[in-house]
Formats: C-alpha cells, sequence, structure tokens
C-alpha cells in the first residue's frame, strides 16, 4: 500500500508545486498512510484557484479548511515551517504533555535564539482541548510572516523588533480526545498558582506537565506580554480574572490602564468585536465577567511580570474546518497589531553604572502603579507596556546604587526612549579626592625622614650592625646631604604622582559623565536596539578602590633606593665571606689537619712532605 501511494505521488502533476512534497513526505516518514492519501486528495482539490493557477503558497495550509490537523500533522507542518523559513525561525520544545507529546514552540526573529535587547512576545492556542481554533490561527500567522517579511512593513517590523513565540497547541491530549481538560481531567486554566486567594495552588510541584512547562517557559525568556486563544465568546479579555469575595465585579490590577489598552488594540483591528453588543468596546475585566481561579493570565501578570489577555475568538466551540480561514482574516490584523504594539508604543530603555557602563539588571518602578519590572542581565534593556498619552515619573533602583527618578511623557504615536546611569552609593570624586590627600600627608610625613619606613628600617639596622666594626670605612653610609637629596626628589616624585592620580581619575569621570548625558538623551528606540556597550565603555578608572594611581611610581622610586640598599650589603657580605674563607685556610695549614696544608699552602710555609 504504502509503495503504491508513493508512485501515485510521483506521477502526480502536483509535484511540481512547492507545497505538495513537503507535506506529503512528512506524513509519509511518520508512517501516517490514510493521512497521506487524504491530504493529497484534498491538496488536488486547492492547489488551483478558479483560474487554474497554482496558488501562491509556500505551505501546505490549504489542508486546514477541511479538517483540523491531527497532533502528528501540525508536527510535520511546524517543521516544514521552521525549515522553509531557517533564517528567521527556531523550533524548540517546552516540554511534554501527560501523554508525552512535545509542546512545540516556532520562534520568529531576524536573529532566534539569541538574546538580544529586545521585547518577547508569546501565543499560546488550544489551551483548552475542546477549543482548537487557535492551532490553525497561529499556523496561518507564522506563514504569513514568513512569506512577508522584507515585504510588509509591519511583518519586518515584528520580524527585526521582537522575539515572537508561538506554542499552537499546549493541550495537545485533550484535543486528541476533543475534551476540555488534559488526561489527567484537568482544567489547565485552572491549574496555575493564583493569588493569594487560595494557598494550595502554590504548590508547583502539584501542577500538570503542561502548567510546569508553561511557567518554566515564561520564566526563562521574560516575556513582555502575551495572549492566549479560546473560543466561547468574541472579546478581549484582562485581569483581575477573581475577586477575593469570590463575587463577580470588576476588579482592577495595578496596571489596568494598560491592560485596557491593550485589549483595545486587539478589539479595534478585529473585523466585528468592538461592536459587540454584549461587552463595550469588545473588551471586558475578566471578573466583572465572571470570576475563576487558578488561571493562566493572573499567573503571568502575577509571577511572569507578563502583561498577559485572553482573547475568545468565535461564538463557537469547535467551528467548523472551512471556518479557520475567515476567521483568520478577521483575527490577522489584530494579531500582528498587537505585538506590534510591543515596540510602537510604551517605554523602554537600558539600565547602567556609571562605573563602567556594564548593564544593571535594575528594579523599574512606575509611580501610582504598584507592580514593578526588572530589566535584563545580560543588557540591561527594560520594556514597559503603559498607555500612552500621559506623563510617568519612572524610578530605577539597584542595591549599592544611588536611586534615580526620572519624568516621562508618552505621545500617542511613538514609544519613549528612557536610559539610566546609576551612580555607585560611594561618591567617586570623594574617593579620589580623600586618596590623594591621603597620599600627599604621607609623603610629607616621610620627606623629614629621608625614605620611606621599609628603607629607614634598612638603614637602621645597618648603622646598628656595623657600625662597631672598623671596616665600614670601605663602603661608607651615604652621607647626610645625599640622604636630604633622595628626600627631596622622592618627595618631589611623590607629589607629581598626586597630582597625576587625581588627574587621571577626574578626566575618565568627566569623560563618563559626557557620556552618561549623550546616552540618556537618546530617543530612538531603533538607535538603542544596535548600542554596542563595548564599543561605548570608557576605560576603568584606576585609583577608584585600591588607589592604584599615584602608588606606581611611588612603588618604583622606593624599588630603586631598597636596590641601592641591597647593592651595599652584598657587598658588605662578600668581604666577610672573603675573610670567613682565608681564615679557615690559614688555621687547616698551621695545625696540619688538612690536605690544603700540601697542596696550597706547600710553597709557603716550607714543611716537609708526608712520606
Amino acid at each position: 500500500m504504502r509503495w503504491f501511494l508513493y508512485l501515485l505521488f510521483l506521477l502526480s502533476p502536483l509535484r511540481s508545486l512547492n507545497s505538495a512534497p513537503s507535506l506529503s513526505s512528512a506524513l509519509r516518514d511518520l508512517g501516517h498512510e490514510k493521512e497521506l492519501a487524504i491530504s493529497l486528495e484534498e491538496q488536488k482539490k486547492e492547489a488551483f484557484n478558479s483560474e487554474g493557477l497554482a496558488n501562491d503558497t509556500i505551505f501546505p495550509l490549504q489542508v486546514l479548511t477541511h479538517h483540523y490537523l491531527t497532533n502528528a500533522e501540525l508536527e510535520a507542518v511546524i517543521k516544514n515551517i521552521s525549515k522553509t523559513c531557517a533564517n528567521i525561525t527556531r523550533l524548540y520544545s517546552i516540554g511534554q504533555s501527560v501523554r508525552g507529546v512535545p509542546l512545540w514552540v516556532l520562534e520568529i526573529a531576524d536573529n532566534p535564539g539569541a538574546v538580544e535587547p529586545e521585547p518577547s512576545f508569546k501565543y499560546v492556542g488550544n489551551m483548552h482541548g475542546d477549543e482548537p481554533l487557535g492551532r490553525g490561527l497561529l499556523l496561518y500567522l507564522a506563514e504569513w510572516l514568513c512569506s512577508n517579511y522584507l515585504k510588509d512593513s509591519l511583518a519586518t517590523d515584528i520580524v527585526q523588533k521582537v522575539h515572537l513565540h508561538l506554542l499552537p497547541s499546549m493541550n495537545p491530549d485533550g484535543f486528541a480526545e476533543k475534551k476540555r481538560e488534559n488526561a489527567n481531567g484537568v482544567d489547565l486554566n485552572r491549574d496555575f498558582p493564583d493569588q493569594v486567594f487560595f494557598s494550595h495552588n502554590n504548590d508547583e510541584s502539584k501542577r500538570q506537565p503542561e502548567t510546569q512547562a508553561i511557567m518554566r517557559w515564561t520564566r526563562d525568556y521574560h516575556f513582555v506580554a502575551s495572549a492566549s486563544l479560546h473560543e466561547g465568546a468574541i472579546v478581549a479579555n484582562y485581569p483581575w480574572d477573581g475577586t477575593p469575595d469570590l463575587s463577580t465585579k470588576y476588579f482592577k490590577s495595578p496596571d489596568d490602564d494598560s491592560f485596557r489598552y491593550l485589549a483595545s488594540i486587539y478589539s479595534q483591528y478585529h473585523t466585528n468585536m468592538s461592536k459587540s453588543s454584549e461587552f463595550k468596546d469588545g473588551i471586558t475585566n475578566g471578573a466583572a465577567w465572571y470570576p475563576l481561579y487558578g488561571g493562566m493570565q493572573d499567573w503571568n501578570y502575577i509571577h511572569g511580570h507578563c502583561l498577559d489577555l485572553t482573547l475568545e475568538l468565535c461564538g463557537q466551540k469547535w467551528p467548523p474546518a472551512n471556518q479557520i480561514l475567515p476567521i483568520w482574516e478577521d483575527n490577522k490584523t489584530s494579531m500582528l497589531k498587537l505585538v506590534a504594539s510591543l515596540v510602537k508604543s510604551g517605554l523602554h530603555g537600558k539600565v547602567e553604572s556609571a562605573l563602567g557602563h556594564q548593564p544593571l539588571p535594575a528594579t523599574i518602578k512606575i509611580k501610582g502603579i504598584n507592580h514593578s519590572i526588572i530589566a535584563s542581565a545580560k543588557a540591561g534593556d527594560y520594556h514597559r507596556i503603559l498607555a500612552p498619552g500621559k506623563i510617568y515619573d519612572v524610578t530605577a533602583s539597584m542595591p549599592g546604587y544611588k536611586i534615580q527618578t526620572r519624568q516621562v511623557k508618552l505621545s500617542n504615536d511613538r514609544p519613549g526612549m528612557l536610559n539610566f546611569v546609576l551612580e555607585p552609593e560611594i561618591d567617586i570624586n570623594e574617593l579620589a579626592t580623600s586618596n590623594a590627600q591621603a597620599r600627599t600627608s604621607e609623603n610629607q610625613k616621610y620627606s623629614a625622614i629621608g625614605s620611606r619606613p621599609l628603607s629607614r628600617d634598612i638603614w637602621t639596622l645597618t648603622e646598628q650592625f656595623w657600625a662597631p666594626l672598623p671596616f665600614t670605612r670601605f663602603f661608607p653610609e651615604p652621607s647626610l646631604a645625599e640622604k636630604n637629596n633622595r628626600a627631596g626628589s622622592l618627595a618631589s616624585k611623590n607629589s607629581e604622582s598626586t597630582n597625576l592620580a587625581h588627574k587621571d581619575v577626574q578626566q575618565p569621570l568627566q569623560k563618563s559623565i559626557n557620556e552618561k548625558k549623550d546616552f540618556m538623551e537618546g530617543s530612538n528606540f531603533d538607535q538603542a536596539k544596535g548600542n554596542n556597550l563595548e564599543n561605548t565603555r570608557p576605560l576603568m578608572m584606576k585609583g577608584t578602590s585600591n588607589d592604584q594611581i599615584g602608588m606606581d611610581q611611588t612603588l618604583s622610586d622606593e624599588g630603586n633606593l631598597i636596590s641601592e640598599v641591597v647593592v651595599h650589603h652584598l657587598r658588605l657580605s662578600s668581604f666577610c665571606f672573603m675573610i670567613v674563607v682565608t681564615s679557615l685556610l690559614l688555621f687547616a695549614a698551621l695545625k696540619g689537619r688538612s690536605r690544603f696544608r700540601l697542596r696550597l699552602l706547600r710553597p709557603f710555609a716550607k714543611l716537609p712532605t708526608k712520606a
């Protein structure tokens, strides 16, 4: 049977099309003969349009108009997309379902897999097994971005400025059984650790495998925003989802304005969501609609610092497969605009240290919003979703650094840019001045003595040891005049090194301050993306911690003085050694108890030889 189908495939006139071989070969490799035959037949129906021309598509998504892809077909298609658009995609798995089905994620970016100072966004589909619409919509989204990159400005902006992650199916086991829950019978949107209302949900080890995979994924990638795709209504839902007293009422989160802004973007660009008669402007607070607890939406916001929406995209659950494409057309612009909002609005910037300009994982707080975010540790970048058209007081704080607060006004048509350069808690100017003064005082103290303390001790030992001996005249101690000349020269050099130290600290500091001023005046997000911190980083300033500048010259002078003393003592030691050796030889010759008597002193002593 397999060889017969393969022969039909080779003889098929559709072999010249780009779409047919990719899906069919993938399915053949998986051993799904039945799915292969169905796919080939369906592609024959959809491969040509009414004019008899091949459809201009690089992916075999026509099959979605006839049936929902099985888990095996979904894996084959997403692998094909990743292979076809390998330059801007990366396929990876965040874990497995209860029954071992991989949870595949497709990342779309100009540098997929790289850590860059760019915001990340995630879409999650098929959280509930009986809501499969998101599986098809995310495949269409991936296909559109890959096909229109560098052709459409919106697609190009998303690929080049955002890291987009697509999880078509969070609950593949539930999909296979056409039921809401996973294979263990657990509703995954009630399985997350929630707010403080129910503490029993906080034990993450007892969460379902799919839930744990989502939590690890969110913490690893630090998503700025996300959305999950559902069915049962047409509305954009935002936190909070639950209330402390379990009542149904509007319950605001600290970022209520930001959530409403994001939800409104999706609703406004949707074909008919904003026209809803049930929900004003097509958006709703979760608790005002109906309260739920253990939801992914609230967990993302509390624990992942990620603004998450729940998007209800169809009033009917499991709509007919021939409705997937029309529903995609209704949601395409909304899905794209929501991702692009991360870089076309909000507040963005970097946090760096004034000492060396290394990035800092500082805490970013907005006055009046009791919810903070953390800048990335690698690049120091932060991305804060905020409602436009308002003035915000932004504070950056980091242990060991001075807190800095600045004010920014966000316009309605472009993002805001606000960089921070945090000063260490110890003032660099004060530290440099204090060290310079301490060195000057020390040099003045010892200039009267004639040397540094170590050198003075050596001379003292010399005087105490050699003064009683009569031959010290052969190796005289430096005169008082020589000592004074040496002391004056040393004091002069130390004074120069002190001034040099202060100068070398002040010049890089002024350079750092000027660069900080230029850095903080930046306003272009595109330029901020390409900033190379290594190229703009000034040299590390010496003397700020160990007082290195100036001490180098002082130690060099002191080393020269010590060298003189060492040479002096070596001469004395050599003289002593010669005296000791001569004494021993004479003693041995006179006593006649050594062979040296015969061999060395025979010509001089004229003693009789031993028979």
